[in-house]
């Protein structure tokens, strides 16, 4: 990456962070006085892309509907052309904003829940402004409403942005898509390794050339129910007791208590606090999509810490079920136990679980097994760290480099 310098003096007429080759002063000016926000697009074609709220997650598209315009959703209506940016109006604060580089094979259509912005200034430099924790604040700030708040158009037209000459846009610009090319590929590689680990553990508890076993949970580990507590005692204390909900559990299969934390003043019972190697269930969910999501507990919080009540213990010395819970041979069983009823709202019991009978091959193979998967534990790990580095520096370099 090309080097950036810091400089000193009136912070509100330059950024922190600059490129040497750079000086002066950047012009105030309204978001709609450099951009057209929400322009009029014409009449809906007659097939197309569709993008919802739904449709990107990081700047990226992970979902791209075909629907018809005498079927498409009422909300279908921002035909979207080349070098666009789509701003998440609902929600902002999740930035699942997105820039349109070109056209795909049919006309794409976006939600209204996106804000159209089509800039007179260098887009893409405009693009990443709107990143900036000064534009996000200035955002919520005009956001109405509470379950979903939303910015307006109007309101977004008077936000103050900040623009320099159209040769340091292009730099700051082709800086950030040089880091985003960067972080992309990171995350790609995390994505591969996860699906590479998923293969291997399908493949373990399917390989005909083990000699398995057959045992029931009930057998060889122990349900636990979560912890149930009142409003009155939840605090903001973090000495207190940690509850980990279904949100605490990643895909990856460990859990996150850095974020999203709850804590309560109810000490549990003794069973019910975590120990180390445990798994933890989602065992009810108004998604029933998470319903039987699971995750080991690496014993590292240093912490009392136990599960919500719509979460669930399994407490057992066969150490290699936190790989065979996150198998498709698992998530099929778990399929039917649903299809059967016992989750078919959102809701797992441990009665559902217990008298499953799961295969499992000998001592020695199983150590093998276990050893094999925490190595790919680690690196997939080790890479997300990574990723997460990647991800402040550009945080940090949004806040700096921008006014």
């Amino acid at each position: 990456m090309e080097n950036v310098s810091s400089m000193c003096g009136n912070r509100d007429s330059a950024p922190r962070l600059r490129f040497p080759e750079f000086s002066g002063e950047w012009v105030e000016k309204k978001l709609g006085e450099i951009s057209e926000i929400n322009p009029s697009t014409g009449i809906l074609p007659d097939k197309f892309y569709y993008l919802d709220l739904g449709s990107v997650s990081a700047g990226m598209i992970n979902k791209l509907n075909i629907e018809e315009k005498l079927t498409a959703p009422s909300r279908a209506q921002r035909i979207v052309s080349e070098k666009d940016i789509l701003f998440q109006t609902v929600r902002p604060y999740q930035q699942n904003n997105y820039f349109f580089k070109s056209q795909f094979d049919l006309p794409t259509v976006a939600s209204t829940g996106y804000a159209q912005i089509r800039t007179k200034q260098f887009s893409l430099f405009l693009y990443y402004l709107i990143h900036s924790q000064k534009f996000l604040t200035e955002v919520i700030l005009r956001c109405k409403g509470s379950n979903y708040p939303a910015v307006n158009a109007n309101d977004l037209r008077n936000i103050t942005v900040n623009i320099p000459s159209l040769p340091e846009q292009k730099k700051i610009a082709a800086f950030f898509t040089l880091l985003d090319r960067r972080i992309q590929k990171q995350r790609q590689l995390v994505e591969r390794l996860k699906t590479y680990k998923r293969g291997v553990i399908d493949k373990c508890f399917s390989n005909n050339s083990y000699d398995f076993e057959p045992y029931r949970l009930e057998e060889i580990g122990k349900f636990i129910r979560g912890l149930s507590y009142s409003k009155n005692e939840q605090t903001y204390n973090n000495q207190a007791t940690l509850v980990l909900r279904s949100n605490n559990i990643l895909d990856n299969g460990f859990l996150n208590y850095n974020e999203e934390l709850q804590f309560v003043t109810k000490i549990p019972d003794c069973e019910q606090f975590l120990q180390k190697n445990d798994l933890v269930f989602c065992m009810a969910n108004g998604s029933s999509k998470l319903v039987g999501k699971n995750a080991v507990y690496d014993g590292k919080y240093n912490g009392k810490i136990t599960v919500g009540t719509f979460c669930g213990i399994y407490r057992s010395k066969f150490h290699i079920l936190q790989y065979y819970f996150q198998s498709s041979l698992f998530q099929k069983t778990l399929g039917k136990i649903q299809q059967g009823g016992g989750g078919s709202i959102g809701n797992l019991k441990p009665s559902d679980l217990e008298p499953l009978i799961v295969k499992l091959p000998n001592k020695d193979t199983q150590e093998k097994i276990f050893k094999c998967l925490s190595f790919f534990d680690s690196c997939i790990k080790l890479h997300e760290n990574k990723l997460s580095s990647l991800l402040s520096l550009k945080s940090s370099l949004l806040q700096k480099m921008f006014i």
